[in-house]
Formats: structure tokens, C-alpha cells, sequence
């Protein structure tokens, strides 16, 4: 912005502030003083909002973090072995299930099949879009072309997160008991056991953190910050 657009959005910013509503704990910051112009006997007993900010700030002066899990810290996704048949290799794959006309109405309706069926989990969990992220085709081997007059298949993939769940939901992911049968993995861990076709077409549909580099994103706040704090000096200075 050039002085004059810098001074405007300024008189904006004051203007905006000036019609802000103060929140819960400001409003009472206001009460409090002015009960201290007028005693109240019985608002000596309240809590007022200093004595909050007062226990809040000996709370995080006291507070100390407990262990850190550093898995934590990445996306996982949770991968089961799936089972075909003796003339294909268990393959390790997200929750699935093929799209049936007479239950399904939509793909949501499959997604949700495929954790009801593979987990038995109905509920903690959302499903974060109604259409596909991504999709992978694959063709059959010989022999299921020949039994089956299909070529190939596709597998749409939806994003769904575990949100609220339950106990018998976590026992249900739990790979530490069950860690024959699923895992949870971050995509870079995925990519040492899952097919390789498979996770390229699962990869395109997310946005994880190899895809953003943090240090450049603050990088460019800070000299967008410093460009700021510049043109306002200039500001100041001309005025």
C-alpha cells in the first residue's frame, strides 16, 4: 500500500475496533472496576477477572508436559491386511468395500459399509467430502478376466477422520493388539509396504505436511511483516 491507502486502512482498523464488542472476560474487567468505585458486600466474595488471570497464570507457570509421543506429530492412515485369494498376495489397504446397487445409494453408503463391515465401527468417525479424493484403476490377472469378463477395477478413495470415538472404537484401531490384521501408518511408513501404483493414486487426493514447507511459509510472513513495519514508518515519518 502506498502512505495514503496505509493511513485509510488505519482509520478502518480504529474504526472496526472502536465497534468490537468486548468479550465475556473484558466486560467483567469493566464490572469489577466499577464496583470497586461503589463496595458491594456481597461482591466481595465473586471471583473476579484478575483473580482468574491470576490462577490461570500460576496454572501455566506450575504446568508441566507429560511424554511426547513424536508419531503424534504426522497424519496416519490406518491400513488392514486384506485377503483375496491364494493366487494373490495379502495386501495391506485402506478400509474397503465394493459398491453394492442393492445397499448403496452412494458412495458414502460404501465408505460407510466398508468400516462397518471390515471394523464394526458405526460412529466417531466423519467422513470429510461426499465425492472421491482420488481414484486408482488397476487391471485383474489373466485368470479373473477370464473367469469374471472384467478387465480391471477402479477404487475411489474417501478422506474420513476419527473424531469422537468411542472405547470399543479405539479397540477396534488398536494396533498394538491387533497388529496382525491392521496399522497406522504415516504416508512415508505407507510406502514401504503398500503398492506402489496404489499409494501414488492415494497420494494425490492429500495435502500432508512433506507438501508444505513451514519454514518458507514463516520466512514469507516475516518479510511481509518487515515490509509492513516499513511502509508505516514511511507513513509516520511523511505525516
Amino acid at each position: 500500500m502506498n502512505p495514503v491507502e496505509l493511513r485509510v486502512q488505519q482509520i478502518f482498523n480504529a474504526w472496526e475496533l472502536s465497534k468490537s464488542k468486548l468479550s465475556d472476560h473484558e466486560q467483567q474487567h469493566l464490572e469489577d472496576l466499577r464496583q470497586l468505585e461503589r463496595p458491594d458486600l456481597d461482591h466481595v466474595t465473586k471471583e473476579t477477572a484478575q483473580d482468574r488471570e491470576d490462577k490461570w497464570c500460576k496454572e501455566k507457570s506450575e504446568f508441566q508436559f507429560g511424554e511426547h509421543n513424536e508419531r503424534l506429530s504426522y497424519v496416519q492412515y490406518l491400513f488392514l491386511k486384506q485377503k483375496f485369494s491364494s493366487d494373490i498376495k495379502d495386501q495391506w489397504l485402506l478400509p474397503q468395500a465394493s459398491y453394492d446397487v442393492q445397499q448403496d445409494q452412494n458412495l458414502l453408503d460404501t465408505a460407510r459399509r466398508a468400516l462397518r463391515e471390515q471394523l464394526n465401527i458405526v460412529n466417531g468417525y466423519r467422513i470429510v467430502s461426499k465425492i472421491p479424493s482420488s481414484v486408482y484403476s488397476f487391471r485383474y490377472p489373466k485368470k479373473i478376466v477370464g473367469l469374471t469378463g472384467y478387465r480391471g477395477a477402479k477404487v475411489f478413495f474417501l478422506k474420513a477422520q476419527l473424531d469422537h470415538p468411542n472405547p470399543s472404537v479405539i479397540e477396534a484401531v488398536d494396533d498394538e493388539k491387533n497388529s496382525d490384521k491392521l496399522k497406522w501408518l504415516t504416508n512415508e511408513e505407507a510406502r514401504s509396504i503398500v503398492n506402489k501404483n496404489y499409494m501414488t493414486s492415494f497420494d494425490k487426493g492429500l495435502l500432508h505436511e512433506k507438501r508444505v514447507d513451514i519454514s518458507k511459509v514463516y520466512a514469507k510472513a516475516a518479510r511481509y511483516v518487515d515490509k509492513l513495519q516499513a511502509q508505516m514508518e514511511l507513513a509516520s515519518r511523511e505525516a
